[in-house]
């Protein structure tokens, strides 16, 4: 992928784009700038720069399609960082994965992570400050630590839950010198065995087993919340809540004022508060977003402004619906812009960071005004989706223009048949990129790989085409990976055939087998259609 970023970054529409950054002379607007093109503009300032990139898009499939190709792109990984549904009722169970997710993240972007890609919800939404964050994750080291006694509360105020057996994020256990942790930031639970107050001995341990599977030295833990109560503000913050609260009775407002009371000693007492979100505005001195957290030489590169812009007015329309709603229930809920920041109040903070914006086309307005605009000449390309007859007729269109010609295949049996396609068709194709290069003009190459939607950069006189991907969700995130076809056919004569029916239950387990188990592999679908017109294989 190098050879394909240095290419375009080399052509005349963008050559001058690092330069620009480095000079200040922004914020700059790439314009032709939809599909792979979106991830390549910002892959090729992380390289060309060497600065951190953070890149801010639309919603959760964006963020996915783009982090999916930066990863492809750059050989490094992406840290996604998405919003969530803040816990204002009064429920006693509430889930904190999407928290958790975002703790990751906010943990990894202060760590000064390289490349990161954020939604619009994920921007506004109001979080606990850096230094906050910072203070209440720690680290435990062999031969070190305070003793299980004494991080047993610091867990209790970072948000965990004790429990009997660790089973999820957000839960410790201790059963004497014996201390489980599952932290929001390791996809498995560490185990730390402490002889008087430091750590003999460390490692993860598989939850279904509750066997100790691989030791380590060190060992991260961030907290369970992301609205924690800072125990040197919580009685100020009762107070406050209990202020509040004889004004609701003196108004009349009975439940309101007893919710009120409730919460105050429940923070006081430091016990856990579920809907700890409602209080958000009384938690900390100063709100914070994810803009506080990245590196002040980082570039903002946005995706899409304007629709971005629509987006976080939906988003804030929506909370305002629901805020108002909660208040007519009389739960004490603040305003809108003590949960989200204005996009006004965003696109400020965003100014005083290197601003690069990418759109399809030039809208004529923006929300930071671009001093420089620069067309990429970058068109957008379908994906050949499985059809070699497709690929072989755009590969020779393209050698006959004197392109050079990158056909990404899913994996090395893929690639095989293509490289064999091509050869069979006079065009011998060359295999991945020689020394690190792209193919001579008026050659192909086939390597493997994928980007969400091919390219041609006349420019750079590139083309690249790119196998079926499909967008789907896995864990926390949206995903973007593979479509596996089914193929079931009677025939008598190898020349013809019908689909073989088969029953939903059947279909249904394979495809959750196949998902589950077969690592890239993101949709399944069952093929009905008969032959004559398909073929039996799908390449």
């Amino acid at each position: 992928m190098d050879a394909i970023i240095k290419a375009i970054g080399k052509t005349p529409s963008l050559a001058t784009l690092p330069l620009r950054v480095e000079e200040g002379y922004l914020p700059a607007l790439l314009t032709q700038s939809g599909g792979a093109m979106r991830a390549l503009g910002a892959a090729m300032l992380h390289r060309e720069t060497d600065r951190p990139i953070f890149v801010l898009c639309t919603d959760e499939t964006n963020a996915g399609t783009l982090a999916a190709d930066l990863e492809a792109m750059l050989g490094e990984s992406v840290v996604q960082l998405t919003g969530r549904d803040l816990a204002l009722r009064d429920i006693e169970v509430v889930s904190r994965q999407e928290e958790q997710r975002r703790l990751r993240a906010l943990d990894a972007l202060y760590a000064g992570a390289g490349v990161a890609v954020c939604t619009v919800s994920g921007l506004l939404q109001r979080t606990l400050p850096p230094d906050i964050l910072e203070n209440a994750a720690f680290t435990l080291r062999l031969g070190e630590g305070e003793g299980p006694e004494a991080l047993e509360p610091r867990l209790l105020a970072c948000g965990y839950r004790r429990s009997e057996m660790v089973e999820g994020p957000g839960q410790f256990s201790r059963r004497g010198g014996i201390l489980d942790i599952f932290s929001p930031g390791a996809e498995r639970p560490v185990r730390a065995e402490f002889w008087g107050d430091e750590i003999d001995s460390m490692g993860f341990f598989d939850t279904d087993t509750q066997r100790r599977a691989e030791n380590i030295e060190s060992f991260r833990v961030l907290p369970a919340c992301e609205s924690l109560v800072d125990p040197s503000r919580a009685g100020s913050i009762a107070k406050a809540l209990l202020s509040r609260a004889a004004r609701a009775e003196r108004r009349e407002q009975t439940e309101l004022a007893r919710r009120l009371r409730r919460d105050a000693e429940l923070i006081s007492t430091g016990a856990p508060l579920p809907w700890s979100d409602r209080y958000l505005p009384e938690l900390y001195s100063e709100y914070s977003t994810a803009l506080d957290f990245i590196a002040p030489d980082a570039i903002v590169y946005i995706d899409a402004p304007n629709r971005c812009a629509e987006k976080a007015k939906d988003i804030s329309d929506s909370l305002a619906d629901d805020l108002k709603i909660l208040r007519e229930g009389a739960f004490p809920v603040a305003e809108t812009g003590d949960y989200l920041l204005p996009w006004k109040d965003a696109c400020e903070k965003i100014a005083d960071f290197a601003v690069v914006m990418a759109d399809a086309f030039s809208a004529g307005r923006y929300p930071l005004s671009p001093r420089s605009v620069l067309d990429t000449n970058v068109r957008q390309l379908p994906s050949y989706g499985g059809s070699a007859e497709t690929a072989l007729a755009d590969v020779q269109r393209y050698l006959e223009n004197d392109f050079r010609v990158v056909v990404f295949a899913s994996d090395d049996r893929r690639a095989d048949v293509l490289a064999a396609m091509l050869e069979r068709n006079g065009i011998p194709p060359l295999r991945g990129f020689p020394n690190g290069a792209l193919p001579p003009e008026g050659r192909a190459t086939v390597a493997v790989g994928a980007l969400s939607a091919g390219l041609e950069a006349p420019e750079a006189h590139l083309a690249v085409l790119t196998d079926t991907r499909s967008v789907g969700v896995a864990g926390d995130f949206r995903t973007f990976d593979y479509v596996i076809a089914l193929r079931a056919v009677r025939t008598s004569d190898f020349m013809t055939c019908e689909y073989a029916p088969i029953s939903h239950k059947v279909l249904g387990t394979v495809s959750s087998r196949i998902v589950n188990e077969v690592k890239g592999a993101g949709r399944v679908v069952f093929d009905i259609t008969g032959k004559p017109p398909a073929t039996i294989e799908w390449c």
